[in-house]
């Protein structure tokens, strides 16, 4: 049953600005940008639109222009508002909007009781003086963000119907700055109850996943908006409802049961702490022994508090020399078979479920790239093993991707999955 409490659903638009040449030649990451998205979502606003560009006057105004034009409700802008040559933002913003720079006098104060005492130095010099007025400056008639970690000082304000937030574009300032003082008195003070959510997914393809829904999702696209967002490691389906009068829970259910088992959570899950919950609940122990990982399954459930209580204990077993000596594969299976396959997998499992003595052994085997494939064993291939109630099984499992890091994060994912799974057939 649902119950909403708004009359409408209206979804303010947002542009995403960063600024700065290190962005665009490699030096920095843009991670503002993406946690920002991910910040966002929870209060039903739509990411219109998210560009890097330069210390350029003319591209910064040309964005400007075009977000203007576009009728965004809020727009972000975050870099160059240092000290330096290059920091050309603010200037620029001054020039666009005809608006005057001024000093915010409360922000020049704490930073000169900030750098003085830093200093241990009672007075400062006529170029530190400059330096610190220019990061206390903001353009006439915006509103200051406070910056309680940095020196930059943030603003806000109002042109032609659309809310501007300039900002440092240090993360740490950036998201502390946006969590403390811009979503609690310019976005929300509450995220929107129900308007959205998003099915996790994985062991599953976009496009099998799309052949299984798109009855549902052509049905209510005029109800929902529906995104089908695809990674390395699985599948998501974003759903946003646009009419109230319609309920999203039934939506969702009606998709969970074309979907199946490749559901594995919503909105903020992760596999590893969807596994984590299941081993705690029946209260299981398991032992995990990894060759292509190294370690990566058993790291991913460390990660989770609690997981003192269910697991026990692993080998990362790399060499064959390891596998035989300590999970006694025998010499014989890896000559015949080859350290990659099923029959390896099963006995790393079996055995280090017997090493350890768990309910639950956990295997992976396999070959990350980018060398040591073959026309046989191809790079990307690995086999995930699992001993449990008494009996073991394998899967194999053949990436595409010739990318050791996207391989490991695959075949670890891929582990964790069939561990849900096992875990559900036999104790659910």
């Amino acid at each position: 049953m649902c119950n909403y409490s708004f009359s409408s659903i209206y979804m303010k638009t947002v542009a995403i600005i960063a600024i700065g040449d290190e962005l665009l030649n490699g030096f920095t990451v843009d991670t503002n940008s993406h946690w920002l998205k991910e910040c966002l979502w929870n209060f039903s606003l739509s990411i219109s639109r998210a560009v890097n560009i330069p210390d350029n006057e003319r591209l910064i105004i040309s964005e400007l222009e075009f977000c203007i034009d576009n009728n965004i409700d809020y727009i972000f802008i975050s870099g160059g508002l240092g000290p330096t040559h290059d920091d050309i933002t603010k200037h620029t913003l001054s020039s666009f909007f005809k608006l005057p720079i001024v000093i915010n006098d409360d922000h020049l104060t704490k930073l000169k009781k900030k750098f003085t005492k830093k200093k241990n130095e009672s007075g400062m010099d006529s170029s530190a003086q400059s330096m610190l007025s220019s990061q206390a400056e903001i353009l006439d008639n915006f509103k200051p963000i406070p910056n309680e970690i940095g020196t930059a000082l943030g603003m806000s304000g109002e042109y032609a119907n659309s809310r501007f937030f300039v900002l440092p574009g240090v993360p740490k300032e950036y998201k502390n700055m946006i969590t403390n003082h811009i979503i609690p008195y310019y976005i929300s003070n509450e995220p929107i109850s129900n308007p959205s959510i998003t099915i996790k997914t994985t062991g599953i393809t976009e496009s099998y996943l799309f052949n299984m829904i798109k009855e549902i999702i052509y049905n209510n696209n005029k109800k929902f908006k529906f995104s089908i967002l695809p990674h390395f490691t699985g599948v998501n389906i974003r759903i946003i409802q646009i009419d109230n009068n319609f309920c999203l829970d039934d939506t969702k259910k009606e998709i969970l049961k074309k979907i199946g088992k490749f559901h594995y959570g919503y909105n903020n899950d992760s596999l590893n702490k969807v596994v984590s919950k299941l081993m705690l609940k029946h209260k299981l122990t398991i032992s995990i022994a990894e060759s292509c990982t190294g370690g990566l399954i058993s790291k991913q459930l460390t990660d989770n508090p609690g997981s003192s209580n269910f697991i026990v204990g692993g080998v990362i077993a790399y060499s064959n020399k390891i596998k035989n000596k300590i999970l006694h594969v025998p010499e014989s299976i890896l000559k015949k078979y080859g350290a990659v396959s099923s029959k390896v997998a099963e006995i790393m499992a079996n055995n280090v479920a017997n090493l350890y003595e768990t309910d639950i052994g956990l295997s992976i085997t396999g070959i990350a790239g980018p060398t040591g494939g073959s026309d046989d064993k191809p790079i990307g291939l690995y086999y995930v093993g699992i001993f449990i109630k008494g009996q073991f099984f394998s899967e194999m499992y053949q990436s595409k991707i010739n990318d050791r890091k996207i391989n490991r994060e695959i075949s670890s994912m891929a582990a964790l999955n069939l561990l849900r799974l096992k875990i559900k057939e036999n104790y659910e």
